[in-house]
């Protein structure tokens, strides 16, 4: 699934929403790598090996080939300062009355 949104921040600054491709592992590794060593709320922490490129490029790659996965980068000034990974894992939705309230 293709997905991209621009959004203008107060100050003026251009976010951009947008999937991850191949050209982007050099840059997402570095800010996984540093990431997860600023937190411990991952799976990978302080005391684990770096990512790679390579690991990167692979993990990029299966999103881009997946039907029911995406991974979006978030960027300003076109440096990564976020990203998510969406996998649908079920076709039964449940979806709460009060969100359409």
């Amino acid at each position: 699934m293709e997905f991209y949104k621009e959004f203008i921040l107060k100050s003026g600054e251009k976010l951009v929403i947008r999937n991850a491709n191949i050209s982007d592992a050099f840059n997402f590794t570095n800010f996984t790598n540093k990431l997860f060593k600023e937190t411990d709320n991952f799976t990978r922490g302080k005391e684990d090996d770096d990512v790679t490129v390579e690991m990167q490029t692979n993990y990029i790659d299966k999103h881009l080939q997946s039907k029911n996965g995406l991974l979006l980068l978030a960027e300003i000034n076109n440096q990564i300062i976020g990203h998510a990974h969406l996998e649908q894992k079920s076709n039964k939705f449940k979806t709460p009355q009060s969100f359409f309230r």
